[in-house]
């Protein structure tokens, strides 16, 4: 649109002083800034409606504070809950830090001469490695058992090859399972 095709708008300006077109000009530029922050301000809107329908979503209720107090009642007992589970937690690691974790077993033949691989030393430990050792000596007329107690690994009781063993298995190989391995390569040979 060139400006002398307007006959009026031509003849407006030049009727302005330079100090009316600054103002003018001035006008303009506040106007689309207004239509901006208009425009943001509509979007920021929209989206804060779109989350407010999510956050009412499935409510029947209209009552935005009944939500709020509900969910904040909600929110404490799940504080409780998980306070009493903590404690719980604390209570179970104390118990669980005396209870049996390593468990070691060598199984041997105690009499050459008679019977196979019936005798046995088992260490059985907990996280601290105290515990006891318990060990086993099969004969064809009789069965002894003798329990030696383990104080951080060391027993005030002089212990055999075989319940060394079995104690140095149980400190270096805490799982249950693989005792089992060895009972296997003992019963092998």
């Amino acid at each position: 649109m060139d400006l002398e095709t307007i006959p009026a708008l031509q003849q407006f300006l030049s009727k302005m002083d330079y100090n009316q077109a600054m103002l003018l000009a001035c006008l303009v530029l506040v106007n689309l800034l207004f239509l901006v922050l208009f425009l943001l301000e509509r979007r920021a809107n929209k989206k804060f409606r779109r989350q407010y329908l999510e956050l009412l979503a499935g409510i029947h209720t209209g009552n935005v504070e009944e939500l709020i107090i509900k969910h904040r009642a909600e929110v404490r007992e799940y504080f409780t809950r998980i306070e009493a589970l903590e404690k719980k937690t604390g209570e179970l690691e104390q118990t669980l830090a005396s209870a049996i974790q390593k468990v070691g077993i060598v199984r041997y033949n105690a009499f050459q001469d008679q019977g196979s691989d019936q005798s046995f030393s088992l260490a059985l430990l907990d996280s601290q490695d105290d515990g006891v050792v318990l060990t086993s000596l099969y004969g064809r007329d009789e069965c002894r058992l003798f329990a030696k107690p383990i104080r951080k690994g060391q027993s005030r009781y002089r212990l055999t090859e075989e319940e060394r063993l079995a104690l140095d298995r149980a400190r270096q190989d805490p799982n249950l399972s693989s005792w089992l391995a060895y009972q296997g390569e003992e019963g092998a040979s």
